[in-house]
């Protein structure tokens, strides 16, 4: 894929003309309109089938130590409300493809989601579990400054 930031708060998306870019890109599309009532995704804006791109709303910077929210937990437990609600599971619900933005975790890349099957709730308890990791790194550096 190639990602770029246009205006600082658009992402564009281009996705491989290829069969697996092909169907990646409409797993994401599908996903993306199914979420658009919900906040922690990005919420599309524009897509181009023939081009396979698509436009969508800036979700922050990748999460980390720095930025974990304090709330994280609760906000994960809304995520996988919303996600069952939905029917829809990224499959792919790793640490890179987790943002916060002005507090708040979004979950971003639903080209998988139709993908190996897992349960949401398998998949919020992986990324529960390096979250986790990640809180006890940002303590162990405050104890130690």
């Amino acid at each position: 894929d190639k990602v770029s930031l246009i205006d600082g708060f658009i992402v564009r998306k281009e996705v491989e003309k290829t069969g697996m870019g092909n169907y990646m890109f409409w797993n994401e599309v599908n996903s993306l309109k199914k979420l658009l009532s919900y906040n922690h995704f990005p919420k599309l804006l524009a897509y181009d089938s023939y081009n396979l791109i698509i436009y969508m709303s800036y979700c922050g910077d990748m999460i980390t130590s720095k930025n974990l929210p304090v709330n994280w937990r609760q906000q994960l437990g809304t995520i996988q409300k919303y996600l069952y609600e939905a029917d829809v599971n990224s499959n792919d619900m790793i640490l890179r493809n987790t943002c916060v933005l002005d507090g708040r975790i979004n979950i971003i890349d639903f080209g998988l989601n139709t993908e190996f099957k897992k349960d949401v709730a398998y998949s919020i308890s992986n990324l529960y579990n390096r979250m986790s990791s990640i809180e006890f790194k940002k303590a162990k550096n405050n104890k130690n400054q």
